[in-house]
């Protein structure tokens, strides 16, 4: 009987070491997130990162001296992500962690950000930005997270088109103006 409880403990620990650490950590409950925050795709520093989860602010983060961050999303819950720095506008990410129980090795997400000034809207009604900008979620097929390519390049094609339109009043000002 020894020998059998032994041969078991040494097949579960065996078990254990063959799965790579990182597959370990990360089925322990959380998606890790790692990015690059931008403004006017130019490097910045001290960016505000708000975590909601049901309109609940759950945490804080400020990217570091060269815009980079690093987060930690517990699996199975929404997430809202917040951008924000002085003088830029807010730019949020929906984050949906939920996953199917099987996964083991769950990537890390990467995302780059880059905060739009708030001077190139001028004059425009900004409130479509006040929705996410990406929708991220768990895709079976390709075992990772992934955007909604459909919705960002919707929401995508919203500031430019405010981009456009904020450029037009400037010059339309400008030649009223002279």
């Amino acid at each position: 009987m020894k020998r059998y409880t032994y041969m078991l403990v040494l097949v579960v620990f065996s078990t254990m070491l063959a799965l790579p650490a990182e597959a370990q950590i990360k089925r322990i409950g959380a998606v890790y997130v790692r990015g690059e925050i931008t403004v006017d795709e130019r490097s910045t520093e001290h960016v505000q990162i708000d975590i909601f989860q049901e309109n609940k602010k759950v945490s804080s983060y400020t990217s570091d001296e060269n815009g980079f961050f690093k987060l930690r999303l517990r699996f199975n819950h929404a997430y809202t992500i917040e951008f924000s720095k002085k003088g830029t506008l807010k730019k949020r990410i929906y984050f949906d962690t939920s996953m199917p129980e099987r996964t083991m090795n769950v990537p890390e997400y990467e995302m780059f950000i880059d905060l739009v000034p708030e001077q190139y809207l001028d004059g425009v009604n900004t409130s479509p930005l006040e929705f996410p900008m990406a929708i991220i979620s768990y895709d079976d097929e390709l075992g990772e997270y992934r955007h909604n390519e459909k919705y960002t390049f919707h929401m995508e094609y919203i500031v430019t088109k405010l981009l456009a339109e904020s450029a037009i009043k400037r010059e339309m000002e400008e030649v009223k103006r002279n």
